[in-house]
C-alpha cells in the first residue's frame, strides 16, 4: 500500500512539474511572466472595456476608428453627418453615474444593448431631449467606438 501511495506521488509530481514548466515555456516564447496582466482589450468584456475607456484618454484613443463618423440633426430634424478627426477629438466619459438622473439640468439615463460583436451605449435624457447613441464594434477581439449618433433636440 505504502508503495502504490509512493509511486502515486512520484508520478503526480513529474507530472505537475512539466505542467509548469509547459506554462514557462509558453509565457517565455510570449515574453511575459506568468503573473503579468494583459493590458489590451483582447477578450476583454464590454464592461471592463467601458471602464478603461471612460477613465483613460491615451487606451480611448486607440479604440476609436478615425474618423469618427458623427451623425446630428438640426431644429427641423434634418441630419448631418460629419467626420471627427483625432486631432479634434476631446476625452469623452461614458461611465454611467448615479449623479446623472439628480442633476436640474441634462439629468439622462445611459443603458447598454450588447450582441457578440456589437455594442450600443444609449443615453436618454429625462425630459429634456437628449437622445446619444455610441455605437462600438469588436474587430480582431478588440472593442472600437465606430459611431456617434446625436439626436438631441
Amino acid at each position: 500500500m505504502k508503495a502504490h501511495i509512493l509511486i502515486l506521488g512520484v508520478i503526480l509530481f513529474f507530472t505537475l512539474n512539466g505542467f509548469r514548466n509547459s506554462f514557462s515555456q509558453h509565457d517565455k516564447k510570449f515574453n511575459r511572466s506568468p503573473l503579468t496582466p494583459i493590458q489590451d482589450s483582447t477578450c476583454m468584456s464590454f464592461n471592463n472595456f467601458l471602464e478603461l475607456f471612460s477613465s483613460d484618454s491615451t487606451f480611448q484613443l486607440n479604440h476609436i476608428l478615425f474618423p469618427l463618423k458623427f451623425t446630428s440633426i438640426d431644429m427641423e430634424e434634418d441630419e448631418f453627418i460629419d467626420l471627427i478627426k483625432k486631432e479634434d477629438w476631446k476625452f469623452l466619459q461614458l461611465g454611467n453615474n448615479s449623479e446623472t438622473k439628480n442633476r436640474n439640468t441634462n439629468s439622462h439615463q445611459q443603458s447598454i444593448e450588447l450582441g457578440v460583436d456589437k455594442a450600443k451605449i444609449l443615453i436618454r435624457g429625462i425630459d429634456n431631449g437628449i437622445s446619444i447613441d455610441f455605437v462600438f464594434e469588436k474587430r480582431n477581439g478588440n472593442w472600437i467606438l465606430i459611431e456617434w449618433n446625436d439626436y438631441s433636440i
